[in-house]
């Protein structure tokens, strides 16, 4: 459970974020102690069913009615929620130190041609040219 302190510091990062339309939130199980979200780390990749460390993307998208003028119709928009993670594997390998989920969002009303690249930029900073998947 999130502690009140570390709920106010994301809602208010959100919302700053909102007015730029572009969200890079870091989620940590200390979230009285997120970090910048600028800041390069280099994420420990756990390692798949093969000894490979895995990096991870997800993508979802929601369609966010619009409303004309007047009250009128008009054409809905499509929102877009990316995630980088490490997620913690059920069953880790002996060398590896089971860590919680590490992940990284952005969120935008942009394109799906423009959000791949977009979602790049939080990857990087996480070192996730660093997995070998």
């Amino acid at each position: 459970m999130a502690s009140a302190v570390g709920v106010g510091r994301v809602r208010s990062s959100a919302t700053s974020c909102l007015t730029a339309r572009r969200c890079v939130i870091e989620h940590s199980t200390h979230p009285t102690n997120l970090p910048d979200r600028q800041t390069k780390v280099d994420w420990p990749w756990h390692k798949d069913y093969d000894g490979r460390r895995c990096a991870y993307v997800e993508l979802d998208a929601t369609g966010v009615r619009q409303q004309g003028e007047e009250g009128g119709p008009a054409e809905g928009r499509m929102a877009y929620v990316g995630m980088v993670c490490n997620p913690c594997p059920e069953w880790p390998w002996p060398d590896e130190k089971p860590l919680p989920m590490q992940a990284r969002y952005l969120s935008g009303l942009y394109s799906l041609e423009n959000f791949g690249p977009l979602l790049r930029t939080p990857a990087g900073h996480v070192g996730m040219d660093h997995a070998d998947r």
